[in-house]
């Protein structure tokens, strides 16, 4: 739902150039850039709320009511065509097995971020050349010296 980075006003999921009646989405100021949501199957132990039992809500703007919202954790839809609205604000327990796990549920996840990987990266690399230099200094000068003391 949120790979695509538009909102529906028609179908938003072709791949290439995006239909005519899409828009790009902005986040809220309550998310970063770095979240979105990854779906699993199963069921949800947690605090949950279902927006009037409005079985006509679609998918999407189950997404968006969840997603323009801070405190809310997860989403799904509520009947099994993907109609209707369910919004978790916190997850006690997720189950993969039981007796109501075939429920597609989309979980906040953070996206990880790789910045400080390459930063280290770096900073290692920048470390051992630096201490190659100086290691190749210090044998070059003591060989200058043993070369001195032979002459």
């Amino acid at each position: 739902m949120m790979g695509s980075g538009l909102e529906s006003f028609g179908d938003c999921s072709l791949p290439g150039k995006p239909h005519i009646g899409c828009v790009e989405k902005t986040l809220p100021e309550c998310r970063k850039a770095n979240f979105g949501f990854n779906n699993k199957i199963g069921s949800i132990g947690g605090d949950s709320y279902r927006f009037g039992n409005n079985y006509n809500m679609s998918l999407t703007e189950c997404e968006d009511k969840c997603m323009h919202n801070y405190s809310f954790v997860a989403y799904a839809s509520i009947t099994k065509n993907g109609t209707g609205c369910e919004i978790w604000t916190k997850i006690m327990s997720f189950y993969t097995s039981g007796p109501v796990t075939d429920r597609e549920i989309y979980l906040l996840m953070g996206k990880e971020s790789n910045w400080w990987k390459w930063f280290i990266t770096a900073l290692g690399g920048t470390i051992l050349m630096t201490f190659s230099i100086i290691c190749y200094c210090v044998y070059r000068n003591s060989e200058q010296k043993i070369l001195a003391e032979e002459n």
